[in-house]
Protein backbone atom coordinates (compact mmCIF):
# COMPACT_ATOMS: atom_id res chain seq x y z
CA UNK A 1 0.00 0.00 0.00
CA UNK A 2 2.86 2.38 0.89
CA UNK A 3 4.67 1.76 -2.46
CA UNK A 4 1.82 2.04 -4.33
CA UNK A 5 1.04 5.71 -2.59
CA UNK A 6 4.33 6.96 -3.18
CA UNK A 7 4.43 6.07 -6.65
CA UNK A 8 0.79 7.53 -7.11
CA UNK A 9 3.15 10.91 -6.05
CA UNK A 10 5.95 10.56 -8.15
CA UNK A 11 4.51 10.16 -11.59
CA UNK A 12 1.25 12.47 -10.91
CA UNK A 13 3.86 14.98 -8.45
CA UNK A 14 2.45 16.33 -5.35
CA UNK A 15 0.13 18.96 -6.92
CA UNK A 16 -2.79 16.64 -5.81
CA UNK A 17 -1.65 16.38 -2.08
CA UNK A 18 -2.97 19.93 -0.74
CA UNK A 19 -6.38 19.27 -2.41
CA UNK A 20 -5.99 15.64 -0.58
CA UNK A 21 -5.64 17.86 2.77
CA UNK A 22 -8.14 19.72 2.29
CA UNK A 23 -10.75 16.66 1.31
CA UNK A 24 -9.28 15.02 5.17
CA UNK A 25 -10.10 18.26 6.93
CA UNK A 26 -13.48 18.63 5.41
CA UNK A 27 -14.01 15.08 6.56
CA UNK A 28 -12.52 15.33 9.68
CA UNK A 29 -14.45 18.29 10.43
CA UNK A 30 -18.05 16.92 9.26
CA UNK A 31 -17.13 13.37 11.64
CA UNK A 32 -16.48 16.06 14.81
CA UNK A 33 -19.79 18.35 14.29
CA UNK A 34 -22.01 15.20 13.21
CA UNK A 35 -20.94 13.44 16.19
CA UNK A 36 -21.48 16.36 18.77
CA UNK A 37 -24.91 16.64 17.60
CA UNK A 38 -25.97 13.05 17.88
CA UNK A 39 -24.59 13.11 21.77
CA UNK A 40 -25.91 16.52 22.64
CA UNK A 41 -29.55 14.73 21.72
CA UNK A 42 -29.04 11.87 23.87
CA UNK A 43 -28.21 12.87 27.16
CA UNK A 44 -29.41 14.31 29.98
CA UNK A 45 -32.64 15.88 30.75
CA UNK A 46 -33.34 19.03 28.41
CA UNK A 47 -33.48 22.38 30.89
CA UNK A 48 -35.80 24.90 29.64
CA UNK A 49 -36.12 28.66 31.30
CA UNK A 50 -38.99 30.88 30.22
CA UNK A 51 -39.25 34.65 31.33
CA UNK A 52 -42.62 35.83 32.46
CA UNK A 53 -44.55 38.70 34.34
CA UNK A 54 -46.01 37.71 37.81
CA UNK A 55 -49.65 37.80 36.22
CA UNK A 56 -48.59 34.69 34.12
CA UNK A 57 -47.01 33.11 36.72
CA UNK A 58 -49.95 30.72 37.87
CA UNK A 59 -51.19 29.69 34.48
CA UNK A 60 -47.88 29.01 33.30
CA UNK A 61 -47.01 26.48 36.35
CA UNK A 62 -49.93 25.07 36.98
CA UNK A 63 -51.11 24.47 33.54
CA UNK A 64 -48.61 25.03 30.41
CA UNK A 65 -45.53 23.82 31.46
CA UNK A 66 -46.61 20.27 32.75
CA UNK A 67 -48.53 19.60 29.60
CA UNK A 68 -45.62 21.12 27.61
CA UNK A 69 -43.19 18.71 29.55
CA UNK A 70 -45.43 16.20 29.20
CA UNK A 71 -45.96 16.38 25.23
CA UNK A 72 -42.21 16.68 25.03
CA UNK A 73 -41.58 13.22 26.80
CA UNK A 74 -44.30 11.55 24.38
CA UNK A 75 -42.40 12.80 21.95
CA UNK A 76 -39.03 12.62 22.45
CA UNK A 77 -38.56 10.59 25.08
CA UNK A 78 -36.49 12.46 27.37
CA UNK A 79 -37.05 14.51 29.89
CA UNK A 80 -37.80 17.86 30.26
CA UNK A 81 -37.49 20.73 32.86
CA UNK A 82 -38.83 24.20 32.69
CA UNK A 83 -37.97 26.75 35.01
CA UNK A 84 -40.10 30.05 34.98
CA UNK A 85 -38.48 33.09 35.86
CA UNK A 86 -41.80 35.49 36.97
CA UNK A 87 -41.26 39.18 37.66
CA UNK A 88 -43.76 41.80 39.60
CA UNK A 89 -44.91 44.65 37.65
CA UNK A 90 -43.72 47.92 38.80
CA UNK A 91 -46.50 50.31 38.72
CA UNK A 92 -44.78 53.29 37.14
Amino acid sequence: MKKAVLEYFNQKGWRHLPALILIAIFWIVIAYYSGQDVLANTYGTKRLVVYAFSTQEDILTQAVFPAFEQKWKDEFGQELTIDGLCRDIDPP
